[in-house]
């Protein structure tokens, strides 16, 4: 998340190229760990519950992500960390439920495109935020 602009927020907020690569890890080793549990849940109770529970985790990551205060930034590494805690721990649902939904919720002639976009959507969107994000996030120092 943070790669893109990673000379921005390391002159905006301080953090070190260690800090960066803390907040994207943090990320991985949810997801790791939120695997056994999401393919427990969706086996015990279906598909809705493990999907519910993956956009109230997105809601609140998002919601950490907004929740910095114009200007202070030495406390954006804390916010940060647990945004891209929450983005893991819902990242095992999303990048494994893809064929499961697709294969329950469409008739037999629809699952192949409901499944390639489903696919292909999350690499869609981290391709876009390349390159937006630089764009959006001014360079330099007060910029």
């Amino acid at each position: 998340f943070y790669g893109p602009i990673s000379a921005q927020v390391e002159s905006l907020c301080g953090w070190s190229p260690g800090d960066i690569a803390w907040v994207a890890n943090a990320a991985n080793a949810a997801m790791l760990l939120s695997i056994p549990p999401s393919a427990g849940l969706a086996e015990r109770s279906g598909l809705r519950a493990p999907t519910l529970i993956c956009a109230a985790l997105l809601a609140v990551c998002t919601a950490l992500r907004c929740a910095w205060p114009p200007g202070a930034h030495a406390g954006a590494f804390p916010l940060a960390l647990a945004s891209m805690t929450c983005n893991g721990l819902a990242a095992a649902w999303l990048n494994f439920a893809g064929p499961v939904i697709s294969a329950t919720w469409f008739p037999a002639q629809e699952r192949g495109l409901a499944t390639a976009a489903i696919a292909v959507a999350p690499f869609l969107g981290q391709s876009v935020g390349f390159v937006v994000g630089p764009l959006a996030v001014p360079h330099g120092r007060g910029a």
